[in-house]
């Protein structure tokens, strides 16, 4: 029976579309189009992560998790349709599969993991809307990519008292395949009994685990699930487990709103049982609308408000073709869905489907749209993006600020080729250096001017950075593969591609002399020569007068191991060191006031030297992480206050609790800027895993580059004397 209109209102209605409040702290800085925000989107977000979870809860549908593969949790508190970081207390870089407590919602269960495997990763628990994290399982497994439900919570087994649903169930994966390392497949069932705070490995059930489980709504203990030979039940809280249908199965749901209703798919057949699984019909007409030679059916969800509507996608075996297809009739009849992504910034890309469905109005569904959320409100035939304050492209080579036009920044990322602002970053426009439909490898990007680009391309994350340049802001690009280098040939002296920086600049005050990595060119990019002494240009510093101008940069001598800051006063025509110590430099900062030098190592140290190129450097104490770790990546000074210094630290394995830091003394002592504290009212979580710090000249806000966690800036301190 249809709820009252009213009341149907009250509960579905919420999606506000607005995000939090400007915070006082940290404040994200999304791609959007000046197009996009005429259009009526004010607050954009690029997304530009791989979705491998999406949860909603089952009273009102107001939360909604979104587990990505390295960019950490976010939440929705309005049904998917504005979006916020949700990290406090998760080590793990990403979350592969979540679920809400189907009777008190402020619980969530999720599965932490990342690229590669980690003793991080396992079963966190929030007790508080995803505002924080708890890691009450430690595992050491990899799990990215294992996209598929994963938690299950038996709802019949709700503790009033406890404000918890007692029975959870996670079914481990049966085969990992991390990017990097080795990891040892230890498949099983888990079974907590508290609610999520602590589990059980159940023994013998080696052959169950890995498959989408699904508890019975209808009957407490009693779950399903597939293994690699057929779909299995158990009916005792997963002490025994019985087969109830051979085959190799790809997808599974159980219907809340009509008991004994299970949808279960193969490769190429929907089947549906009304009688708890005792028996399965092949839907014949799913078969001849949706199954094809060398492709996969996946993922069956049924709606809870209505159990005739369905969606469920199809793999190709060998490619990229991954179409979603929605049934309005209980699988009679399919269409293909359509995707709006008109207020999207990047291109999309095709991924799983991902979806999860209203708890109470059959229109509407939560699910990935390519690398970002999107949102159906007509029972998923139309998917529209949905991503307002999703920030999470990868920036993880330096960017520069425009000195002559400080609102004028070029942004590459390792993913999604590059953009460029001219206000500041309130409206971007995408610029594709790489050429592909998909995005692209872009590192070192810098706007000479709005028109005249430079930029290093790769074929790949660890491949050369080879120039590119473009005259008619890049609409046209020039490749000059005569001109690359390779950050990763530090150790490679004799190797055809010089050793150089992530970094590409221009003189601010002779235009025509520009930086790309160790090369340098004095006619506007024609031609170009390696540079004695200095391995890229991290930035300038202008001293009090702001008529001397000094270029900083570093050098890495690969014969003795030595790194050392470098600076210049004729446009890059020579180079004196200021500050030496043993190790690789990565980035640096001056004060040209002080005569003070900045330089971390790749050994993820923080040095400060004195004035004087004899000066004796001293090795910093910044933040160490939660786990005693510290791994600096980026420095970089206020340019009216440089006595302000900023750093950034990642770990990549894990995400670090001191990311972004900040100290007002030069270094002696330093506050956190990465939230630790539950998420509140307003203020966001920012700035997790930084790769790289620059601060706006004018409105000295630092900017933090992350890795997947998108750019975010940090407002400047208020100071009496300005």
């Amino acid at each position: 029976m249809a709820e009252p209109a009213d009341e149907h209102e009250r509960r579905v209605a919420p999606v506000a579309s607005h995000p939090k409040a400007e915070p006082c702290g940290w404040q994200p800085v999304p791609l959007i189009s000046e197009a996009i925000r005429e259009a009526g989107e004010p607050y954009g977000g690029e997304g530009g992560q791989w979705v491998q979870t999406i949860a909603i809860d089952q009273h009102s549908g107001d939360l909604v998790i979104y587990g990505t593969d390295v960019a950490g949790v976010l939440r929705s508190l309005d049904g998917g349709a504005t979006w916020e970081p949700t990290n406090v207390g998760l080590h793990a870089r990403g979350g592969s599969g979540a679920a809400i407590d189907p009777n008190f919602p402020d619980r969530v269960v999720l599965i932490g993991m990342n690229s590669l495997p980690s003793g991080r990763h396992g079963v966190y628990l929030s007790e508080d809307r995803a505002a924080s994290w708890e890691h009450v399982l430690p595992i050491m497994m990899c799990g990215i990519r294992d996209i598929r439900d994963q938690i299950a919570f038996d709802p019949n087994t709700a503790e009033e008292e406890l404000e918890l649903t007692r029975d959870v169930y996670w079914s481990r994966p049966a085969v990992e395949t991390p990017f990097f390392g080795q990891v040892e497949p230890d498949p099983a069932i888990y079974r907590s009994g508290d609610g999520g705070r602590s589990w059980e490995r159940l023994a013998e059930t080696a052959h169950v685990a890995g498959g989408i489980l699904r508890a019975d709504p209808h009957q407490s203990g009693r779950l399903l699930t597939y293994g690699g030979d057929g779909l299995y039940v158990t009916e005792n809280r997963g002490e025994d487990w019985r087969k109830i249908k051979d085959g190799a199965f790809t997808g599974l749901d159980i219907c809340p709103s009509r008991p004994g209703l299970i949808w279960l798919t193969d490769a190429s057949n929907l089947y549906c049982s009304i009688d708890g699984g005792k028996s399965f019909e092949a839907i014949s007409s799913a078969r001849s609308a949706l199954a094809r030679e060398g492709y996969t059916l996946r993922g069956v969800e049924a709606s809870p408000a209505d159990a005739d509507r369905l969606l469920l996608w199809r793999q190709q075996d060998d490619g990229w073709d991954w179409s979603w297809h929605v049934s309005h009739d209980a699988g009679a009849t399919w269409q293909r869905t359509r995707h709006d992504n008109a207020k999207a910034f990047l291109p999309q890309n095709s991924r799983q489907g991902v979806f999860t469905w209203h708890p109470r109005d059959a229109d509407v569904v939560i699910a990935t749209g390519g690398d970002w959320p999107t949102r159906s409100a007509d029972g998923g035939r139309t998917f529209a993006w949905s991503a307002r304050g999703f920030v999470g492209n990868l920036v993880s080579s330096q960017f520069h600020f425009n000195p002559k036009q400080p609102d004028l920044l070029f942004l590459g990322s390792q993913d999604y080729s590059a953009a460029i602002t001219q206000d500041g970053g309130k409206t971007w426009r995408y610029v594709n250096v790489s050429g592909k439909s998909w995005g692209g490898f872009t590192y070192g990007a810098h706007a000479v001017t709005p028109d005249v680009l430079i930029a290093g391309d790769s074929g790949k994350w660890a491949g050369s950075r080879r120039l590119n340049i473009s005259r008619d802001g890049g609409e046209t690009w020039e490749r000059r593969d005569d001109i690359a280098f390779d950050r990763g040939n530090w150790d490679k002296p004799e190797a055809e591609v010089p050793y150089g920086f992530q970094s590409a600049f221009a003189c601010p005050d002779h235009s025509n002399v520009w930086f790309f990595g160790p090369y340098r060119s004095t006619d506007s990019g024609v031609t170009w020569s390696l540079m004695p002494h200095c391995d890229g240009v991290h930035n300038l510093a202008v001293d009090g007068t702001g008529k001397n101008v000094t270029l900083v940069g570093s050098d890495y001598d690969q014969a003795t191991g030595m790194a050392h800051v470098v600076l210049s006063n004729d446009h890059g025509a020579s180079w004196r060191r200021v500050l030496t110590v043993q190790g690789r430099p990565i980035d640096a900062a001056y004060n040209a006031d002080s005569g003070v030098a900045y330089m971390v190592t790749a050994d993820g140290n923080l040095y400060r030297a004195e004035p004087g190129t004899t000066s004796e450097a001293q090795r910093l104490d910044p933040p160490r992480d939660q786990f005693g770790n510290r791994r600096m990546r980026s420095v970089a000074l206020d340019p009216i206050h440089p006595e302000i210094v900023y750093a950034a630290q990642n770990k990549d394995i894990y995400a670090v609790d001191a990311s972004a830091m900040r100290s007002m003394d030069g270094g002696d002592t330093w506050e956190v800027l990465t939230r630790n504290e539950p998420l509140g009212e307003t203020d966001l979580d920012g700035g997790r895993e930084s790769f790289i710090v620059r601060v706006h000249p004018v409105n000295r806000d630092a900017w933090f580059g992350t890795g997947c966690y998108g750019t975010w800036r940090y407002p400047a301190p208020n100071k009496k004397d300005e």
